[in-house]
């Protein structure tokens, strides 16, 4: 059994955990004092003891345990962290001490010592020491060396702890240095972050007076837009009713004049008066057109409608032209949306109405399909009409553009226009691909405002 005395918990666990690895059972004291209670308690083979303790130093603790008889042949090793010279070994081995060991060497040199002083006790070695002295002059002298190793020791330690103050000193002034500098170095930067602030909140409350005037302007020119808006469609519907009234007696007289002279005159004549009577016919499409076109778009309260519901109504509407045509419409599932009917239903019916149209040969097929890409439906319409080149495609959606001749093809060349006006208020847009003699798709984008999942198979 190890006895440790130190008045340092490191060094005593430490040691402990080096002489445990070793084998040895160890129990530990914080001076003298409390080393020679354990000793009162306890069997111990050896002590290993600091010099510089409070209460009761090593050397004192080593004299008293040589002093007592049933201590005399405990092993003693007496160990320092401070500097010592040969005359402080000298006395610690005076003092009954068996070695005087430097705490700066290894756990594992002291492990050594002891298992050297342990053989040598097992041995029957006498100690190093000439302990039990009691004749008065010797007792003096021993005094007087105790009291100098003690003052040397303590003069040391006092060395140790002005150079360490000293040390603490400057490390402190530098800190301070330090902390001086950071604290300026965070104040110019809390100066320049609270002008970047006050130069952001300027630019932040120009931008904001800026947009807030744009908004106006906006407003206004929205203000103004809607009412030409408004004149225009009331002028459209005012210059269609106006228009029609005069057509509709020139196209009213002359259906009169051809029923009561056809073939009565000569075949000039016959000629002059179909050409008036389709004239006549083109002009009224023309006016329908455009009161058609002013109308398309116009701002009304959107509502939850089924596409496929939708086509199906087209389709019903256009029977006669698909089966004449021998056209096949094919659909798949079609989604829910937020569209205005009458619109949608335009757009739809345009669309179909140009595949039946421009066919190339009786069997034409049609597809109609939608597909999800993040929040917008993306339609598509495809046949494998006449098509045409793609250098058009961006001209096939004006206003009476057409790309054949009225002989080829009847129309006024208005329904793309509207179903693109239609498409493009709704937030959405529309545009096509193809080649001549490879068909046409149409494709247009619906925006998913309130996200419906809702679709309807054919």
């Amino acid at each position: 059994m190890v006895l440790i005395v130190d008045d340092n918990a490191l060094n005593r666990d430490l040691l402990g955990k080096t002489l445990r690895r070793g084998r040895y059972a160890t129990v530990e004291a914080e001076d003298g004092v409390e080393a020679l209670s354990v000793l009162k308690d306890r069997p111990v083979d050896i002590i290993v003891c600091d010099v510089l303790m409070p209460n009761m130093d090593g050397y004192s603790l080593c004299r008293e345990v040589r002093r007592r008889a049933e201590l005399q042949n405990l092993s003693f090793i007496l160990y320092t962290a401070t500097h010592f010279t040969p005359d402080d070994e000298k006395f610690g081995l005076q003092c009954g001490a068996d070695r005087f060991v430097n705490k700066e060497g290894t756990p594992k040199v002291i492990l050594k010592v002891i298992e050297e002083v342990l053989d040598e006790r097992r041995d029957q070695r006498p100690p190093g020491g000439e302990g039990g002295v009691t004749d008065t002059a010797a007792s003096t002298m021993e005094m007087k060396q105790y009291n100098s190793v003690m003052i040397r020791q303590l003069e040391k330690s006092s060395i140790d702890i002005a150079f360490a103050r000293d040390e603490l000193r400057s490390l402190n002034n530098g800190l301070e240095q330090r902390v001086g500098e950071r604290t300026a170095q965070l104040a110019i930067a809390n100066q320049n972050l609270e002008r970047l602030n006050n130069e952001l909140e300027e630019r932040v409350i120009s931008r904001t007076n800026e947009l807030a005037a744009k908004n106006v302007i906006l407003e206004l020119r929205t203000l103004e837009l809607a009412r030409s808006n408004a004149d225009l469609e009331q002028f459209a519907s005012a210059a269609s009713h106006d228009l029609q009234e005069p057509l509709r007696a020139v196209s009213g007289c002359i259906q009169i004049f051809e029923r009561k002279y056809r073939g009565k005159i000569d075949d000039k004549s016959d000629e002059l008066i179909q050409m008036i009577v389709s004239g006549s016919g083109r002009m009224k499409a023309l006016i329908d057109g455009i009161l058609a076109y002013s109308r398309a778009g116009r701002v009304e309260s959107l509502e939850t409608i089924s596409a496929a519901a939708v086509l199906k109504n087209v389709l019903t509407d256009l029977k006669v032209a698909i089966s004449e045509s021998e056209t096949e419409v094919v659909f798949e599932a079609l989604p829910s949306l937020q569209f205005v009917r009458s619109q949608f239903e335009q757009v739809i019916r345009n669309l179909i109405s140009n595949a039946v149209k421009y066919r190339s040969t009786t069997g034409q097929r049609v597809y109609v399909r939608a597909e999800r890409q993040a929040d917008t439906w993306i339609f598509s319409v495809a046949d494998n009409g006449i098509g045409f080149e793609q250098q058009y495609a961006e001209k096939v959606f004006g206003v009476f553009q057409r790309l054949h001749t009225r002989d080829q093809y009847l129309g006024t060349g208005i329904g793309l226009a509207i179903a693109k006006k239609n498409i493009e208020r709704r937030g959405g847009k529309i545009w096509v691909k193809s080649a001549p003699n490879e068909g046409a798709t149409f494709f247009f984008s619906v925006p998913d405002a309130v996200n419906l999942s809702e679709t309807v198979s054919k």
